[in-house]
């Protein structure tokens, strides 16, 4: 991790010595403290083309036909 601060590094090398509890007490902390959505509104015109590079090598008919097979294999 070459990027990080020296201060942020030294936390990471800490953390591999945390137990899986108190990792994951860790990151239910961190996700109180991310910015509520809310005050970042994004436009739904905003999201156009998002994750486009993904769909380039999909066969769009045969992805259609797949999703539609498995429509008829399910039972209801």
């Amino acid at each position: 991790m070459r990027n990080i601060e020296p201060n942020l590094q030294s936390i990471v090398t800490e953390l591999v010595q945390l137990t899986e509890t108190q990792r994951e007490q860790l990151m239910i902390a961190l996700q109180k403290l991310k910015t509520p959505a809310s005050k970042h509104p994004v436009k739904i015109t905003q999201l156009a083309g998002l994750g486009k590079e993904m769909w380039r090598q999909v066969d769009v008919e045969k992805y259609i036909q797949e999703l539609r097979d498995e429509w008829s294999d399910r039972k209801v």
